[in-house]
């Protein structure tokens, strides 16, 4: 049985492909170095590495010290939108004042970051104006 599955497999296209040789002479050329061989695999490892997994690490290091320094009286903007003054942190709650007497209480990771120095502010537009 086992014999009459390998010469069926032989008798393929794939195992006619195995069996044939390269030049005929019998005589095989010098084989690769199997480390030779995987090298292209290793290099693109290490690039993805160094253009995609390191950069997003430094990342996320950064943005858990951003979220550790946040304090009372930050202006800050959350991942929504809205901008606001921080009046209270716990330990994953802080509560924003985003108008005078409004008050929310966000998670402490729904924080983009701190307002941009160079943010818009608030506009006053006069009643007049359309």
């Amino acid at each position: 049985m086992l014999l009459s599955a390998l010469h069926s497999f032989l008798a393929s296209p794939f195992g006619i492909l195995l069996v044939q040789e390269g030049d005929g002479g019998g005589t095989a050329g010098p084989q690769p170095n199997a480390f030779m061989a995987w090298m292209p695999m290793i290099l693109i490892g290490v690039l993805a590495w160094f253009l995609l997994i390191a950069p997003e690490r430094r990342r996320q290091k950064e943005r858990q010290v951003m979220l550790g320094n946040l304090g009372k009286n930050d202006k800050v903007v959350t991942v929504g939108g809205l901008i606001g003054v921080i009046t209270k942190v716990d330990d994953d709650q802080v509560i924003l004042r985003i108008a005078d007497g409004v008050h929310v209480h966000v998670q402490r990771a729904s924080i983009a970051g701190p307002l941009a120095v160079g943010a818009p502010k608030e506009s006053k537009e006069k009643e007049g104006d359309a």
